[in-house]
């Protein structure tokens, strides 16, 4: 999904995150084990998994700097009136 939306234009509107809910108390051991998407998450999974699947897609480094740096710096220094 987000290499399509880099194809369409709107790195400018991601950010990458690296939340998941694989660690909560909601599902057991079992169903984390039966699940190979939470059984590979771990804490440098955006960087050894995501990055490297995005720079092979093609998609260019600008678009990676946008959703990793300049959208997170432009999302937590916005200043909304109350």
């Amino acid at each position: 999904m987000i290499i399509e939306l880099c194809k369409r234009g709107h790195a400018d509107r991601v950010v990458l995150g690296h939340d998941t809910h694989v660690r909560s108390d909601s599902i057991t051991r079992e169903q984390r084990q039966a699940d190979p998407s939470r059984a590979t998450w771990h804490y440098t999974y955006l960087s050894e998994e995501v990055l490297p699947r995005l720079y092979d897609a093609g998609v260019p480094q600008k678009d990676i700097d946008q959703m990793l740096i300049d959208n997170p710096r432009r999302v937590f220094t916005q200043h909304e009136p109350y």
